[in-house]
């Protein structure tokens, strides 16, 4: 992953080792000295390099020449069509990019005034980042990104470290519209029966579903050999929110987290009231790579232009975890572009896309 002649406004690297500092050194000797000083980087690192995330970027900036830096920590480090999970990896996107079109963002920092597209990175950890993606998105900005994806450490970078709960929790930057980029969004749930209507809940629990027992429905619909062992569900079956004014293509996936057998509630990881639409989903590897490249060919044939760099963000329970093997989700993204193509993303707790979050998702935003 070096500049090549297509893409020259940008150039990607990365690297990998024993340590996190031998890592560090790989990616910067790859990515050799920028062409012009000025711009943006973005970084992206496993759990892995957690020793280095404190000086992290003064390294960056001293050795690239490049003034601002954004990034996070990912469960999962995307580098072309390499993806790195255990041993201390990170990945490098440098873009040449004038002063005037980069917005930053702070977790404590009110929206820029001026509205654009967001890459934007969240804390899992902090209380509002609900609301604080709606207040950055605003009418007129579009947002892309995640939350950072440690188990145990949690960091976000945006010209300086973020490394405990603050404010809204985000941090990033807006560039300009001057920027032109192209944006897609990949389900990695299938529907496994009808949009229902809750009737009945309070909070987070369900208990009735078009007027019949949560419990009952959610039987009906996952199949009889499912509904036998209702633990082995609870871990492959989760529900969905559509979208209003949507198909069932744009849904908001959220875990199922418990089951009342003797009352027939159902449990989600969401807020729900009556009236509000829901279905069942699985997680199914096959239909998610296929809805894999149905986004990547659907958002190349919008594209006004050849793409010259590409951003990728998915979900923890993606990557080698839902395909069964290291580097095939990043893979498919990375044919899709070309193989000259700079692509850098990593694998977080929840996937930002507009003004919303996601789970189970992949979300490509491609400069063009």
């Amino acid at each position: 992953m070096a500049e090549t002649a297509a893409a020259a406004r940008f150039r990607s690297a990365y690297g990998t080792g024993d340590a996190p500092e031998q890592a560090v050194e790989a990616a910067l000797a790859r990515l050799g000295m920028p062409t012009n000083a000025t711009g943006l980087g973005i970084v992206y690192l496993n759990e892995a390099m957690w020793p280095a995330q404190g000086r992290l970027l003064e390294v960056l900036r001293r050795r690239t020449g490049v003034p601002h830096w954004i990034g996070t920590l990912g469960g999962g480090v995307i580098a072309g069509a390499r993806e790195f999970y255990d041993r201390p990896a990170l990945a490098l996107l440098v873009a040449d990019l004038p002063e005037a079109a980069l917005q930053p963002i702070a977790p404590e920092g009110a929206p820029p005034p001026t509205p654009g597209f967001g890459i934007v990175h969240g804390d899992p950890r902090a209380d509002g980042l609900g609301d604080g993606l709606a207040a950055l998105a605003g009418a007129e900005s579009y947002l892309v990104g995640g939350l950072c994806g440690g188990r145990q450490h949690f960091a976000t970078f945006a010209d300086r470290l973020f490394d405990a709960p603050a404010g809204h929790g985000l941090s990033g930057v807006v560039l300009d519209r001057s920027v032109p980029v192209a944006v897609g969004l990949s389900q990695g749930c299938s529907p496994v029966g009808p949009v229902r209507r809750i009737t009945a809940a309070e909070r987070n629990v369900v208990a009735t579903l078009d007027g019949r027992p949560a419990l009952e429905v959610l039987k009906e619909d996952i199949g009889e050999l499912l509904a036998r062992d209702l633990a082995r569900a609870a871990g492959y079956i989760h529900v969905a929110f559509p979208l209003q004014n949507s198909d069932r293509r744009d849904y908001l996936v959220r875990n199922l987290v418990g089951i009342d057998v003797e009352r027939g509630l159902v449990g989600v990881g969401e807020l729900v009231e009556p009236g509000q639409p829901m279905m069942f989903v699985r997680r199914d590897p096959a239909a998610a790579r296929e809805d894999l490249q149905r986004m990547l060919a659907e958002t190349l044939r919008r594209a006004a232009a050849p793409p010259q760099a590409a951003l990728y963000f998915s979900c923890v329970a993606r990557g080698r975890s839902l395909f069964g093997e290291e580097g095939l989700e990043a893979g498919l993204v990375q044919a899709a572009l070309g193989p000259e193509v700079p692509l850098v993303g990593f694998f977080g707790n929840g996937e930002i896309c507009h003004d919303r979050l996601y789970g189970y998702t992949g979300v490509l935003a491609v400069f063009l």
